[in-house]
């Protein structure tokens, strides 16, 4: 029998970045992980992760958005710029400075860092995320993809990046899929979830031979249901 305890956080959000890193790395050790994988949209939450992992004997790699991603600063459908207050704060400044449209990008001084610090950076579509969103939005309907990743937020959104996340770096051969590793990702920005998962390639996520599995949870937001009554990162997949 193993026995080990799952952390769950009061809310959703940035403020539990530094704890996420902390179980991880403590998880990393138990279980002599030699991957572990972090979301990142702009590098900050990668640098963080470098940072903690750098005396141990890990291969780091983070996973960006896809190239011309942007946040549009006046229509934040999905509440999270909202209901979570770091990210209000930060908002509120793009509000401030009159910006209408902020790239999703990692900035230089955290590319720079990522690469003394030996991580592996990898990104394009993400797997979840692609054509048959497109293809929703111009002629409505659902996908078998979506109805995966509304399974998965029903977790919390940070649960489905972390799957999302690993299927990327699997495709991108940054990791091999016969060995568990540790995905970290959050609610839009900073970490909240991580989780104990065995990669696959994306073709192959349901194989029954090569396919992913989850094995353990680490950590993950107790509920993302915001003060206003509304469940923070859970939209329809037309965004409404």
């Amino acid at each position: 029998m193993v026995e080990r305890i799952i952390e769950y956080f009061e809310r959703p959000g940035i403020s539990n970045t530094e704890n996420v890193i902390k179980l991880c790395r403590q998880w990393t050790m138990e279980l002599g992980i030699e991957f572990v994988i972090v979301a990142s949209l702009t590098g900050n939450s990668a640098v963080k992760v470098a940072k903690a992992f750098k005396d141990l004997d890990v291969i780091i790699i983070s996973v960006r958005y896809l190239p011309g991603g942007a946040w549009t600063v006046k229509q934040e459908p999905y509440g999270t710029y909202e209901a979570i207050p770091e990210l209000k704060k930060i908002r509120q400044e793009w509000i401030k400075k009159g910006l209408e449209r902020v790239p999703i990008e990692y900035s230089k001084e955290n590319l720079e860092e990522l690469t003394e610090l030996g991580v592996k950076i990898v990104g394009g579509t993400p797997t979840l995320w692609n054509i048959d969103r497109s293809l929703m939005a111009k002629y409505g309907g659902i996908s078998p993809q979506e109805i995966v990743n509304e399974t998965l937020r029903l977790l919390c959104p940070g649960f489905r990046v972390c799957v999302e996340i690993t299927l990327m770096a699997a495709d991108n051969g940054a990791v091999p899929i016969n060995k568990e590793i540790i995905a970290m990702a959050g609610t839009e920005r900073g970490l909240d979830t991580a989780i104990v998962i065995k990669p696959s390639y994306s073709v192959k996520m349901f194989d029954l031979y090569e396919g992913m599995e989850i094995r353990e949870i680490i950590c993950k937001p107790r509920t993302m249901l915001s003060p206003k009554g509304r469940f923070i990162g859970r939209y329809s997949p037309l965004g409404k």
